[in-house]
């Protein structure tokens, strides 16, 4: 990245804005140990789905600043893999294995589900990228 390091200052405010709002969600759903984490999954999923919006969105336009900025900051502050993993070791530390499995699951395939439509809802409102070569979504 070291030819891209003036893009590191689009990152870390990116990266403040995300996990500021994260932080805000979770004193707003906040959830017991080893109960399900409802502002964890709704951040996750709704990162996932703005993710593929975003990926629709940006097909067209210039992306250097606004791909660092939006996605790697903002998306990557707000969304967290690794509160999924800790929360899930506590429902399994709790004696909730089936409640652990079905967060940690449902959290992938959900995920993935929400991407794919942020990804249909980006081409109905950016038909013009919808013709483009999707080799280019790694790009964006």
């Amino acid at each position: 990245m070291a030819h891209d390091a003036d893009l590191i200052p689009a990152v870390a405010l990116g990266g403040v804005i995300g996990a500021l709002a994260r932080a805000e969600i979770d004193v707003l759903i906040p959830h017991a140990t080893g109960d399900w984490p409802w502002s964890t999954f709704a951040v996750n999923m709704l990162g996932a789905f703005v993710l593929g919006l975003l990926l629709q969105a940006l097909l067209r336009v210039d992306r250097r600043w606004v791909r660092p900025f939006a996605i790697t900051g903002i998306l990557g502050g707000f969304t967290t893999f690794s509160a999924l993993s800790m929360q899930t070791r506590d429902m399994l530390a709790a004696g909730n294995a089936a409640q652990a499995l079905a967060y940690a699951i449902g959290s992938v395939i959900v995920g993935v589900l929400a991407v794919g439509l942020g990804i249909a809802l980006g081409r109905q409102l950016w038909p013009q990228a919808h013709g483009i070569d999707e080799s280019m979504v790694d790009q964006a």
